[in-house]
């Protein structure tokens, strides 16, 4: 197959990504190695039951690559209605909810100017009850202004953004969305709902972000937790579930007024399953990331609900509380069930009861045409290159030469992140490992794959001139803060790899058996070198550094120094393209064209 060149993709107006072949997991290994009823356990339903979705950015299109997570929103939302006809038929309760990050981290999501367009409006195609914002939604003024303008208002009031403002068109600051919502379910549950980013301080100059603990004093926060019409308070929050205050506040402020109702939560942000204890009418779940994972979660005993009690479920007993001390106990405990469902046909067809023929419905069908006339209409079909191998984030140690980090630390840095105007000084650059979000894998790469490795286009390489080495070899120790790559899990991966959850109810979540992978965590600070060997010692250096890193970078070096050496006005940008293109993620897709554009057949 013969490629294009950089220079050709650079000058069409909009981004593009390659559909790959399916290379660890094919979509016979699913249908053909299980048997599905020994491998899925199925889900239990309460009197309420919750879908819930997080962290999806932008993998709409399911993963091409892995059909353990191959289902697209399509696929999805033909799941969605069978278990909502599931619903009627048992006479229970079903909410579909999210807790925000729609974008950044795919092609589908970041090709669009401003990102987010396609993959928001597939969103609106789904029959969400409740939506909250994440931190995503608010890093660029342009995403934002989007979202507040066009995405927030087809949900008549069911987005929620309880403590994010928005400057509008005219400089006045007003509510980005809905703070609160109020509803009655088909069963009778009157749910007060509220959707809480947490003390994010990242977001773009036309938003603000009133910190948890403010709002949670704020006059309209009280009278809507004062309110005595509510038979259970629903939490949303791109927060994570454990040892988050943000959550420990909300969750006392209701307690201490309502001592009995119970209190659902929702959360996001740390791209895991989890589910947490608060109390014993209170617990709350997170449904993992990237369309990896359905979070489903069933309560049972709800006094208030109409519907028939099914008897699932357990009840909180011991384990340890995320709630502060000293709160009101609930006399009224409450049964609980979760799965971690993984985002494949195969498992909708499951839990749905549905054949191969009778699952998808029309709707679902015709959403996932409408995907892929998006990708079409994206022109997602260019290729940098064929990627010879498999480099992984986080199932290997990052000094593997299968490591995506030492791949990025000896090949990519050093080669492509260059000056022309000093390309013979000696030089190191930094770079963060937080901004690698998955792994190569080998065959075809596109600009998807390079979303899907490193979607931060804000972040760019800047430098500092002439840097004396004494103090610029020191950098790196005192940025990473002592070494963070530890294993976690050793066990190589067997026949059906994937999540292996433990959390608060113990390790029977996952909806199917799973062998644990390895799983390496990401290095906190990543630095090449190039222009001097490990054994000289020039006398001054150019450091290099992402955007990102550099209020940190400047504090480093001028802490080292006792003095205010370097300022902001030092700063320059680093990597300069003529054709514009040379925010941090196209390192990547600059690297497997200059590399592998011969590789593809």
């Amino acid at each position: 197959m013969k490629t294009a060149s950089i220079h050709f993709w650079s000058t069409l107006v909009l981004l593009f990504s390659c559909i790959g072949s399916v290379i660890a997991y094919s979509s016979t290994d699913l249908t053909t190695m299980y048997d599905w009823n020994q491998i899925i356990k199925p889900l239990e339903w309460g009197q309420m039951n919750f879908i819930h979705t997080t962290d999806t950015h932008g993998w709409l299109n399911g993963h091409l690559r892995d059909a353990r997570y191959k289902a697209d929103f399509g696929e999805f939302k033909s799941f969605v209605l069978r278990m909502k006809e599931l619903a009627d038929f048992k006479d229970v309760d079903l909410l579909l909810v999210d807790t925000g990050d729609l974008h950044d981290g795919n092609g589908l999501s970041d090709a669009s100017d401003p990102e987010g367009i396609y993959t928001n409006n597939i969103f609106t195609y789904l029959p969400y009850d409740i939506l909250t914002i994440g931190n995503h939604e608010l890093y660029q003024a342009s995403v934002s202004n989007n979202t507040h303008e066009y995405f927030v208002p087809h949900w008549n009031g069911t987005y929620l953004a309880s403590n994010v403002q928005i400057f509008n068109s005219s400089n006045e600051l007003e509510q980005f969305a809905a703070e609160s919502a109020y509803f009655t379910t088909k069963h009778g549950v009157r749910v007060l709902a509220v959707g809480f980013l947490y003390d994010f301080t990242g977001n773009a100059n036309n938003t603000v972000v009133t910190p948890v603990e403010t709002a949670v004093n704020s006059r309209w926060y009280q009278q809507q937790i004062n309110r005595t019409d509510v038979d259970l308070f629903l939490l949303l929050g791109h927060i994570p579930v454990r040892d988050w205050d943000e959550w420990k506040s909300l969750h006392a402020s209701i307690r201490k007024v309502h001592p009995d109702t119970p209190i659902q939560i929702f959360g996001g942000h740390s791209h895991i399953r989890d589910f947490a204890v608060y109390d014993e009418s209170s617990v709350s779940l997170e449904g993992g990331r990237y369309c990896e994972t359905v979070g489903w979660l069933s309560i049972d005993g709800l006094a208030a609900s109409n519907a028939t009690r099914q008897y699932v479920g357990r009840p909180v007993t011991n384990e340890t509380r995320q709630s502060y001390p000293n709160l009101p106990i609930p006399n009224t405990p409450l049964y609980y069930t979760r799965r971690y469902i993984d985002f494949n046909r195969q498992n909708f067809r499951f839990h749905t009861q549905q054949s191969e023929d009778s699952f998808d419905t029309p709707e679902g069908i015709e959403l996932s045409k409408i995907i892929k006339q998006y990708r079409d209409d994206l022109n997602l079909s260019y290729v940098f290159g064929c990627v010879p191998k498999n480099y992984y984030m986080t199932e290997v140690s990052p000094q593997s030469d299968d490591s995506i980090f030492k791949l990025m630390t000896d090949r990519v840095l050093p080669e492509i992140i260059t000056n022309r105007n000093r390309s013979t000084v000696p030089r190191i650059i930094i770079s963060n490992g937080g901004g690698i979000r998955g792994s190569m894998y080998q065959g075809k790469f596109g600009p998807d794959e390079m979303f899907q490795l490193n979607p931060f286009l804000t972040n760019y390489y800047m430098y500092l001139a002439d840097v004396p080495y004494k103090y610029a070899k020191k950098l790196y120790s005192t940025l990473n803060g002592g070494s963070n790559l530890r294993n976690i899990n050793e066990n190589l991966a067997a026949l059906n790899p994937g999540y292996v959850t433990s959390d608060d109810f113990g390790e029977d979540g996952d909806d199917t058996v799973h062998t644990s992978v390895p799983s390496y965590a990401t290095p906190n600070i990543l630095q090449a070198q190039a222009g001097f060997n490990a054994t000289s010692s020039p006398e001054t250096i150019d450091v290099v550094f992402l955007n990102f890193l550099q209020s940190i970078v400047l504090k480093a070096l001028n802490n080292m120094a006792n003095d205010t050496l370097y300022t902001s006005s030092n700063v320059t940008q680093y990597w300069v393209r003529d054709d514009g293109y040379d925010s941090s993620p196209y390192s990547f897709a600059y690297f497997v064209q200059q590399e592998w554009s011969d590789n593809c057949d």
